[in-house]
């Protein structure tokens, strides 16, 4: 009898599954004016500034001081985009899948220590491992390296990632 069940609500789903994504996924709501659609917003556009181009899978952003961004990029590079191009390898990458060099954060008060916090896919024997290494960001170069924490668990696929401070 549970297999019947099973079935017969997949096929009710199946049948009316219009009707039951729009009751449980509504659409969210929309900066635009009622009456008006985005194409009309994207000709009023003046113009696009393209500020970086052939990015090898840019992961995280974050914003400088200066207004310059730093992009982390899965194959294990850190790069500034603004007044400079520069390119900053990061050591011990393993970018294999979906893992390599992924998250990153300025630490809240990066203006007084210049402190950037990466989270990172590294090679451990025939697996993989994660960790968060910290770095200090001066005169234009990554010193001082600091690992934060290590042996999360690590695959090819689905590593997560993301790092952020909270609140408090």
């Amino acid at each position: 009898w549970s297999l019947a069940i099973i079935v017969i609500v997949i096929i009710f789903f199946y049948k009316f599954r219009e009707k039951v994504f729009t009751l449980f996924y509504a659409p969210t709501a929309t900066r635009l004016e009622k009456g008006v659609n985005a194409q009309q917003v994207m000709q009023e556009k003046k113009s696009v500034e393209v500020i970086a181009e052939n990015l090898q899978i840019p992961w995280a952003i974050a914003f400088l001081p200066d207004d310059d961004l730093l992009v982390t990029q899965r194959p294990g590079t850190l790069q500034r985009i603004g007044k400079d191009k520069k390119v900053y390898p990061i050591e011990g990458v393993a970018h294999q899948g979906e893992g390599g060099l992924l998250g990153m954060t300025l630490h809240p008060r990066f203006n007084e220590n210049h402190w950037i916090y990466m989270y990172l896919t590294t090679a451990n024997g025939n697996g993989f491992k994660n960790r968060i290494e910290r770095y200090r960001f001066e005169n234009d170069r990554l010193v001082d390296k600091k690992i934060i924490l290590e042996n999360i668990p690590g695959a090819a696929y689905h590593d997560g990632g993301r790092i952020a401070f909270s609140p408090d």
